[in-house]
C-alpha cells in the first residue's frame, strides 16, 4: 500500500469515495498538495491517508466543520511547507533550462528551415539546368542526324555524276 487512488483510499478509510474526494480538495484548497498520477488523479500515499483519518476523526468525533478539519490539517503539515517550496524553486529552475532549451532548438529549427528552403531552391535550380541540358543534348544530337542525313543525300547525288562522268 504506497500509493492508492481515491476508490481505493477509500476503502482503506472506510469512506466514500466522494467524501474522500471532497475532503482531498478542502485540503487542497488550504495549501495542502497530493501527488498526481499520468491521468491528474490524486494519488494517496500512506501520509496522506494518515491526515486523511484524522480529518475524518476531527469531524465526526471532535465536532469540526470539514473546513475548519482542513485547516486544522493544513497548519499541522506545516513542516511539509518548506520542502515543498524547495521542490516548487527547483521545479521553477528546471522549468526555465527546459523553457531555455525549447527556445534554442526553435532557433535551430527556424534556421534549418532557411537552410532547407535555400537547399529545395537550389535543388530546382539544378533541376532545371540538368533539364535544360538534355534538351540541349537531344537538339545537338538531333541536328547532327539532320547533318549526317544531309551528307548522305549529298553523297548519295554526287556518286552517280561521278560514276557517269569517268566513262
Amino acid at each position: 500500500m504506497d500509493q492508492l487512488f481515491s476508490s481505493e483510499a477509500a476503502k482503506v478509510l472506510g469512506i466514500g469515495a466522494s467524501t474522500l474526494r471532497n475532503y482531498a480538495a478542502t485540503l487542497e484548497s488550504k495549501g495542502y498538495t497530493f501527488k498526481r498520477g499520468t491521468n491528474n488523479g490524486r494519488i494517496f500515499q500512506k501520509e496522506d491517508l494518515e491526515r486523511m483519518a484524522e480529518m475524518s476523526n476531527n469531524i465526526s468525533v471532535n465536532g469540526m466543520t470539514l473546513d475548519e478539519a482542513a485547516t486544522t490539517i493544513a497548519n499541522n503539515c506545516e513542516d511539509q511547507k518548506p520542502d515543498q517550496k524547495e521542490n516548487m524553486q527547483v521545479n521553477n529552475e528546471e522549468f526555465e533550462r527546459l523553457l531555455q532549451h525549447i527556445t534554442q532548438l526553435e532557433e535551430q529549427q527556424a534556421k534549418f528551415a532557411d537552410v532547407n528552403l535555400s537547399l529545395a531552391k537550389q535543388v530546382e535550380r539544378l533541376t532545371e539546368k540538368m533539364e535544360e541540358r538534355e534538351r540541349d543534348q537531344l537538339l545537338f544530337q538531333r541536328l547532327q542526324e539532320a547533318q549526317e542525313k544531309k551528307k548522305r543525300k549529298g553523297i548519295a547525288f554526287f556518286r552517280p555524276s561521278m560514276i557517269g562522268g569517268k566513262k
